[in-house]
């Protein structure tokens, strides 16, 4: 799948488990409702991709921020409002689907919206615990460091 181009509406499932401040890693931007991880190489916050190393912080604040573009920023000039908790994911594609038999098991970030079933040959970071499943097909994934 494509990484997102926009906002996205993000509902959560339950109660929201932690709120963050984070420093944001410069020329990143960080859509409301996106999966957001910690970069491997520098611990500053930078939309969810296939990267090796990450750390899953959780989603983009929707009520209380914009979107978030550190475009001609130094790395930690502005901060995002992240939220830790249970979050519904687009699921993979094909063999990567995750489906029934991966409950409470880790998935894997494919994108800032997407997750997958396999760390995609080690290329992949967890994005935390499959949960359950929407009627529509997307995974709710516990996300985020607390």
């Amino acid at each position: 799948m494509a990484a997102l181009t926009g906002p996205r509406n993000t509902p959560y499932l339950g109660e929201i488990i932690g709120v963050m401040e984070v420093a944001v890693k410069a020329n990143a931007v960080l859509f409301k409702g996106a999966l957001v991880m910690a970069d491997s190489a520098t611990g500053y916050l930078v939309p969810g991709s296939a990267q090796t190393g990450a750390r899953a912080a959780g989603m983009v604040d929707t009520e209380s921020q914009p979107s978030i573009d550190a475009t001609g920023l130094a790395s930690g000039d502005v901060k995002a409002k992240v939220l830790v908790g249970v979050f519904p994911w687009d699921n993979s594609t094909s063999g990567d689907l995750i489906g029934q038999t991966e409950l409470f098991k880790d998935c894997y970030i494919v994108d800032d919206h997407t997750v997958a079933k396999t760390d995609g040959s080690s290329s992949r970071s967890v994005a935390g615990k499959v949960i359950g499943f929407t009627p529509g097909g997307k995974v709710y994934v516990r996300t985020g460091p607390l």
